[in-house]
């Protein structure tokens, strides 16, 4: 796992995918990172990190950015506000739920014996809850 840090964008993983994201025009990507964890037994941690970013975009266009949002992320966001973000709440909660409980990124963490990522997580989820 390439990472430096425990926040959403802090691995090559969800690096990599928002610079797709910044480059693509259609957010429907945002969509398909989320769903590809739900329907995984065991998501491995590339796929587990983007959904994170992925719930990331979701908070962010619900006018609840992470505090250390990408500024190419934010931007991409800002230019899209008028999206229906609410209706993938509901998909970015049941990602999180999937990441956190049983996937490789979770274990990964767990083995790390840091808690800082579980409450990212957990920071996540209540920032998308409080949107809902």
């Amino acid at each position: 796992m390439g990472a430096w840090g425990s926040g959403p964008f802090d691995n090559d993983d969800a690096a990599d995918w928002a610079y797709q994201l910044t480059d693509d025009a259609d957010e429907a990507v945002v969509g398909v990172a989320l769903v590809a964890v739900v329907g995984d037994s065991s998501p491995d941690a590339p796929t587990a990190s983007c959904a994170i970013a992925a719930a990331e975009v979701v908070a962010a266009g619900l006018g609840r950015p992470h505090p250390e949002l990408p500024d190419e992320v934010a931007d991409w966001v800002a230019a899209r506000r008028d999206r229906p973000w609410a209706g993938l709440v509901p998909s970015a909660l049941a990602a999180l739920d999937r990441v956190a409980s049983d996937s490789e990124l979770s274990e990964l963490w767990g083995e790390a014996e840091d808690a800082a990522w579980g409450e990212e997580v957990d920071d996540l989820r209540a920032r998308l809850a409080s949107a809902g």
